[in-house]
Order: structure tokens, then sequence, then C-alpha cells
């Protein structure tokens, strides 16, 4: 076992340069479960403002798109096995604030109304010292 590792002040440390992920979770029927404040922050940056103003309670249309994309991936990969590997990245927003979208199915084998999307959302940059 790595004793650094261990450390609490080293797994602070690490943890600390960490900028945190925006999550999203998403039924089959593209309704939004969940999304944590982040994934909040970060769905503003991606979502061009037309005319001076943002969509309130609207996703971005990236997010919406790639959640439609992995939906049907689901109708046709019904087995567990077909998710193990897979995974469907997105780089969008601005030059300035580019962020990386990486989409994964969650396949119900019982249910299929009981699969969900999940995009993890990341901040693409140099990390500040």
């Amino acid at each position: 076992m790595n004793e650094g590792l261990d450390s609490g002040d080293h797994a602070e440390s690490i943890a600390g340069q960490r900028v945190s992920c925006g999550v999203l979770l998403l039924s089959p029927t593209m309704r939004l479960i969940h999304m944590n404040r982040q994934a909040g922050e970060l769905a503003k940056r991606i979502e061009p403002v037309m005319n001076g103003n943002v969509a309130r309670g609207v996703l971005p249309t990236a997010l919406t798109q790639l959640g439609a994309e992995i939906q049907k991936r689901l109708q046709i990969r019904t087995d567990d096995e077909d998710w193990e590997q897979f995974e469907l990245r997105r780089l969008v927003g601005t030059p300035q604030h580019p962020v990386l979208l990486r989409g994964f199915g969650l396949p119900d084998r019982h249910d299929s109304q009981q699969s969900r999307i999940l995009i993890i959302m990341e901040e693409v940059g140099r990390q500040k010292e």
C-alpha cells in the first residue's frame, strides 16, 4: 500500500487541486433526474447567449444531443457487458471556457425505463498553481 496516499494532508492537497465535476442524471426519455450545482454552472458556459438572454430551466443543446445519442444506443445495446467500455465524449463551450462532456449509458436489463444516462462535465484548461 502506498503510504503517501494514506496521508490526510497529502490526499487533501490532491483533492484541493481538482475542480469539481458537473454531474447530470437523465432518464431514457431525457427527463432530468439530478443535476449538481457544478453542472448548472458549467451548463451556463456551454449554451451561447441569445439576444442577451440565457434560457432558464432548459438543458443546453449539446447536453440534450449527447443524451439523445446515448439513449439511441441504450435501445440497441441491451446487455450490461455492451456498456463496460462505452463512453461518448464531446468538447463544447467557448475557446476561453471549453467543457468536456463524458456520457455513459446505464442500462437496466429488466426494465428499459429504469435505464439512466449519466453525463459528467469537466472544465478543461491548465491547472491553476
